[in-house]
């Protein structure tokens, strides 16, 4: 695939997951709308609030896509990304994929999300979900070792502590 072609695929994601987000908007206000007694100003400002909301997160994201795009893909980015994916490489570490139709609703909801705030970036290929997440800084990254991930310093999710363990009770605590 050439190179024109990977962006007019990212631009037709990103726009992919922008209606969907202002469908779920426009769902939520339909049915906040539903019995409720709002002055029409109220609701035409609500509307004009949700379409302002939807122009912005198209412009970040448009933004973003376009800052990735002018930077070159790392190296390790594209060893770790499979051959038909490493036109889109500039997007970050290869994360893996997933079968479109065995994932979770709630977490493909989720990929979403963190797609319009830039943490991760999503293709749908062959009815896979493939997921990017981009470094914070291409450049300075250290060199990708086969075996290890990238420097967690490096990259937008880095993992989480684990929540702490409960403490086992005593003899003298109450029982909870």
């Amino acid at each position: 695939m050439h190179r024109i072609a990977h962006l007019l695929r990212e631009r037709l994601r990103d726009d992919l997951i922008l209606l969907r987000a202002l469908r779920r908007d426009l769902d939520a206000f339909s049915r906040a709308l539903a019995g409720a007694d709002i002055a029409d100003e109220d609701r035409h400002a609500w509307l004009h609030g949700l379409i302002a909301a939807a122009r912005a997160r198209r412009r970040r994201l448009g933004d973003h896509r376009r800052n990735r795009a002018a930077s070159p893909p790392r190296a390790d980015d594209l060893a770790a990304a499979p051959p038909h994916l490493r036109g889109f490489a500039h997007r970050g570490r290869y994360l893996g994929a997933t079968a479109l139709a065995r994932t979770d609703p709630a977490l493909l909801a989720a990929l979403e999300e963190r797609h319009l705030r830039g943490e991760c970036w999503t293709l749908q290929h062959r009815g896979r979900l493939h997921i990017f997440v981009p470094c914070k800084s291409p450049r300075r990254s250290p060199p990708h070792q086969p075996g290890r991930a990238p420097s967690p310093l490096f990259c937008a999710d880095p993992p989480r502590a684990p929540p702490p363990r409960p403490r086992p009770l005593t003899a003298r605590d109450p029982a909870r």
